[in-house]
């Protein structure tokens, strides 16, 4: 790295120094000296110089002296007609040039500080503002001397370096805060974190979606099956209101302000004008103290208004990269920081054995379809069997491993798509979820199966729905729809592609290869 020394040492450099100490020239050459608003100085602290014109506030750099040109030589003006610099300046602007036989300076406006961050940015047009420009020494204030346009376009990206950096450190420190209150996740990057916290509004080449996407699914099957074991005496129409409660946008806004989420949240597009210089003293803002969870000490700079949606979307973007980054149990512990308490251990499912199953399924069909042999023979009874066919041999139905089944499938499917479209934009990842957890899928899967042929039931209406859907099916082509146009309200089988997930202790695995059968 080649540091600037020069330029370094003109940033401290004082024009209330004596005027003989200005005239000293860089080059060893006395000789040349110009009029400028500080004084009498050398030409060459005017060739590379941060200059400002107080005739009209601007600021420019100077690249470099004219020579050839001065107050008198003829200058071009756009409304046609060729003047003096000196009549120009006498016209436009009142001013009248004393020294006009001094050479003129090249210079060009400043250009403005950009958000160097932002997804899309395109080159502007060639404008005024990086147009050259032909100066007089004696309309110019030395601001700094030397340096050159390149260092100031340098520059232009501190403030979004800077800020980079700062959104890094953002994310590091809430990493740490979880570290303090769990097991190790040393192996879960901050930029992963940092990319959690950060919405769409930020319009940069990265946001929260994907990962929203990802903890969302593994938060609702790791509620679902948390409720699935714990209430096992209660039905599928008590445990979905219970689900919501726990995975709700409201609950998760509460646990994500309960733990200080919300100033971690990165929202807004970063603005360089509003950009605060890091160790900056002035009186124009204060920091406000306050303690964490941890009691360690916060300064924060003001409050801002955050949605109760975007605080639950970076709860659930933050399960996604504690899942992506170091596996379930990391995201368990994630959640557990956050304030859901929920586990994989396996408990025993109690039910009532269900006498000679083999009267009423057909296990052999069944462990021949799945490549398994059942345990548990029970489990498939109920698996297949509707709400319409209740008997005292077989006292519950389909629709607890319905609620299963449903939340596990969700949550195999978005994690095949993550991995196997790594960069697939969250949209397109949503749309494809939606595409195959569908019902239309389930039912022309369950029909491919012959499934259809071992429900059982005691309604007509069901069956009068099985008979049109197998109709229908036989006219439709797989290949072409798969669900995704299909106009047919298919019954839902999501329950039968399930049946086994209790008796594998919770193996995805297996479910998942049943399903891309």
């Amino acid at each position: 790295m080649v540091v600037e020394w020069k330029a370094v040492q003109a940033a401290m450099f004082a024009y209330e120094r004596e005027v003989n100490e200005r005239m000293c020239c860089l080059k060893g050459n006395e000789h040349q000296k110009v009029h400028t608003k500080n004084g009498l100085v050398c030409s060459c602290f005017m060739e590379k110089s941060l200059v400002c014109t107080p005739h009209n506030g601007r600021v420019y750099c100077t690249t470099g002296r004219l020579p050839g040109l001065n107050g008198n030589s003829p200058l071009e003006i756009t409304e046609g007609g060729v003047v003096s610099y000196k009549s120009y300046y006498k016209k436009r602007h009142g001013i009248d040039l004393r020294h006009e036989e001094e050479t003129l300076f090249a210079a060009r406006q400043l250009f403005t500080v950009r958000n160097a961050l932002q997804k899309s940015r395109h080159k502007d047009k060639e404008t005024s503002s990086s147009a050259g420009v032909e100066l007089p020494s004696e309309l110019c204030f030395i601001i700094m001397s030397p340096v050159s346009i390149s260092t100031f376009y340098s520059f232009s990206f501190v403030p979004s370096i800077m800020h980079r950096i700062e959104s890094w450190n953002i994310a590091l420190n809430l990493k740490k805060m979880h570290l303090c209150h769990s097991m190790p996740n040393g192996n879960v990057p901050a930029m992963k974190v940092l990319e959690a916290i950060t919405t769409k509004k930020c319009v940069e080449k990265f946001h929260l979606e994907s990962f929203e996407t990802l903890g969302d699914s593994f938060l609702k099957y790791a509620a679902t099956q948390q409720l699935f074991k714990t209430l096992q005496d209660q039905h599928e129409g008590i445990l979905s209101p219970k689900r919501e409660k726990i995975i709700s946008n409201d609950s998760l806004c509460r646990l994500g302000c309960n733990c200080n989420l919300p100033g971690f949240i990165r929202n807004e597009p970063f603005e360089p004008k509003t950009w605060i210089v890091p160790g900056d003293r002035s009186s124009s803002f204060k920091l406000e103290e306050e303690v964490l969870l941890d009691e360690r000490k916060m300064y924060i700079r003001g409050k801002r208004v955050i949605k109760k949606k975007v605080v639950a979307d970076v709860v659930e973007a933050l399960i996604g990269v504690f899942l992506s980054e170091g596996g379930e149990l990391a995201a368990l512990s994630f959640m557990r920081w956050i304030g859901i308490s929920v586990d994989f251990v396996n408990t025993p499912y109690t039910r009532a054995l269900t006498l000679h199953p083999e009267k009423y399924v057909n296990i052999q069909y069944f462990e021949s379809l799945l490549n398994y042999s059942f345990r548990d023979v029970s489990l498939l009874v109920e698996a297949i069997t509707h709400g319409s066919y209740m008997l005292p041999e077989i006292p519950k139905c389909y629709q607890r491993l319905e609620f299963l089944g449903d939340a596990v499938l969700d949550y195999m499917i978005t994690v095949h798509l993550y991995n196997k479209y790594p960069g697939m934009s969250p949209g397109m990842l949503t749309d494809l979820r939606s595409a195959s957890v569908n019902n239309d899928c389930y039912a022309q899967s369950a029909v491919k199966c012959d499934l259809h042929k071992h429900i059982l039931h005691g309604s007509h209406d069901l069956h009068r729905a099985i008979v049109t859907t197998v109709h229908e099916f036989d006219q439709l082509s797989l290949k072409t729809t798969f669900g995704w146009e299909s106009e047919t309200s298919f019954p839902k089988v999501s329950e039968c592609s399930f049946c086994n997930f209790i008796l594998l202790a919770c193996s995805l695995l297996f479910v998942w290869g049943y399903y891309c059968k």
